[in-house]
């Protein structure tokens, strides 16, 4: 998975009863326990040779790599909101289907400032559904851009965890910008808070976008458009900063 280094590398089965969480309603525990077919960690990126950030904010002491069998990819959606949520460390995710469909999941946690040693969830996505086979676009272009050894910024864990997570919501989401390879191409990456920068600006362009799609007069079109021109702007003076 994401072409680890070989020191990463792990292969460990995990019960998967450690995916459901107590305190859920009885439905949603079903659900879980029905989708979920196998777990097993295949990746954990500990130690300091990738330095940890720790501090009021985060504890990126540990980036874990997962691989999930799952019942049917649809599921990957609902399993990733509460997957992310559960787990502590930052982790990505492999949600595969018995069909070959492959989804990669993604969630950015910060501490939580009321409750010690509890993290919050401030986003989640999964990737595209891509196939490993020649020809499949998302398969080519995560390999060409988010594999281990194509990350640039790889000064600590923060930082390689969201060059990875950003390049893979771009690539899953090329139609918010005609300029997304400019992005995947630039040196951004090597400033964390830019990198999470351009992903805010993204979702807004995905906001506008949305609200854009459900009006049909000319007014409201272009104020939508001066707000993504206006994005697109402040993306422009990210990657060529």
């Amino acid at each position: 998975m994401l072409n680890l280094s070989e020191k990463y590398k792990q292969k460990q089965r995990l019960n998967k009863k450690l995916f459901i969480p107590k305190n859920e309603k009885l439905a949603v525990k079903k659900r879980l326990k029905d989708s979920i077919l196998k777990a097993e960690l295949i990746g954990q990126i500990q130690g300091e040779d990738i330095p940890s950030v720790i501090n009021e904010t985060y504890n990126t002491s540990v980036t874990m790599f997962l691989n999930i069998e799952i019942d049917n990819i649809k599921n990957a959606i609902f399993l990733n909101g509460i997957l992310q949520e559960m787990l502590k460390a930052f982790v990505i995710i492999q949600y595969n289907d018995v069909k070959g469909n492959i989804a990669l999941g993604f969630g950015y946690k910060r501490l939580s400032k009321v409750e010690q040693n509890e993290i919050v969830l401030e986003n989640n996505f999964i990737t595209n559904v891509f196939t490993e086979y020649m020809f499949d676009e998302t398969y080519e272009l995560l390999g060409e851009y988010i594999y281990f050894d194509k990350i640039k910024n790889k000064v600590n864990k923060l930082a390689l965890y969201s060059e990875m997570m950003v390049k893979a919501y771009i690539i899953s989401n090329k139609n918010l910008w005609s300029k997304w390879n400019f992005i995947l191409d630039s040196n951004v990456w090597y400033n964390q808070l830019n990198t999470m920068k351009i992903y805010d600006l993204l979702n807004e362009v995905k906001e506008i976008k949305n609200k854009q799609s459900k009006v049909n007069n000319t007014a409201d079109n272009i104020k939508f458009n001066k707000q993504l021109m206006k994005l697109y702007g402040d993306m422009e003076e990210l990657i060529n900063e």
